[in-house]
């Protein structure tokens, strides 16, 4: 997948499931795996970000998001995507609109 799909793609994934968490009450890993699953997906970690990074060298720094922040980990405490599906939505937003 594309760079650009690939940001297209975790931005539907991600907003689904800060909406889900908070309509629901379910954790962040169910409504990914539920995600994945219903768009018959198989993905590294079961994200985008990371299956990109994974079919372009393996390694962290080939993150989407790492390209736009060189510092970004996903369970960076302000916007963990496991606790924080919310924060973790509006950072990729962020940082969305920041690289375009």
């Amino acid at each position: 997948m594309k760079l650009e799909q690939t940001w297209i793609e975790q931005l539907k994934m991600s907003g689904w499931i800060a909406e889900q968490a908070v309509a629901t009450g379910q954790g962040v890993l169910t409504l990914k795996t539920q995600y994945v699953q219903s768009h018959g997906l198989f993905l590294d970690n079961n994200c985008f970000f990371c299956d990109y990074a994974h079919e372009h060298g393996g390694c962290i720094s080939a993150c989407p998001a790492r390209l736009v922040k060189p510092d970004f980990h996903c369970c960076e405490e302000a916007y963990n995507y496991g606790a924080k599906p919310v924060e973790f939505f509006a950072e990729l937003k962020r940082l969305n609109d920041v690289r375009s």
